[in-house]
């Protein structure tokens, strides 16, 4: 006969037991959570305006909060700038975890503060196709090609994603 921490101890077991097993069949019958979409890549292209590396590089080492604010609202995540001296080329690259592409490009596109921003970055880019007013004053390009920053296709990847990213 068992004692009582001992019977104590078998209920434990048994509600643990029965536990696991409602949740085997609850995931077997409603089918199990789906894995999570991975982020779609993007990255993008545009000369640095040889003079204004510093300004450039300054600007970026403090951006404004709002902007970065903005940034996560419209579901960007690990948003990176590189610089390449010889060309003076600068390449972005992040991953885009949200539904709707275009309409979070649009809000990023139609925020004032983000647009302050881009009136500050514009004079020390050049684009590689552009043609009309800047995107700050919304210029969206008039030729068919133009992007302020070039879309850049990608050719590899290795296959492993980003697991997790907080909110």
């Amino acid at each position: 006969m068992p004692t009582t921490s001992g019977a104590v101890a078998l209920g434990v077991l048994a509600g643990f037991t029965l536990g696991c097993a409602v949740s085997a069949f609850l995931r077997r019958t409603r089918g199990a959570a789906p894995a999570p979409r991975p982020p779609s890549r993007h990255g993008g292209v545009i000369r640095l305006n040889a003079d204004k590396y510093n300004d450039y590089t300054k600007l970026h080492a403090a951006v404004w909060p709002a902007v970065l604010k903005r940034i996560y609202s419209s579901n960007i995540r690990n948003y990176t700038i590189y610089f390449e001296p010889k060309l003076s080329l600068l390449f972005s690259h992040f991953e885009y975890v949200g539904e709707d592409f275009q309409a979070d490009m649009e809000a990023i596109g139609s925020d004032p503060i983000t647009k302050e921003w881009w009136k500050v970055c514009e004079p020390c880019q050049t684009p590689l196709q552009w043609s009309g007013p800047v995107p700050s004053e919304g210029g969206a390009g008039q030729k068919a090609g133009d992007a302020w920053w070039a879309a850049a296709k990608e050719v590899f990847h290795c296959g492993h994603h980003a697991v997790a990213y907080a909110s």
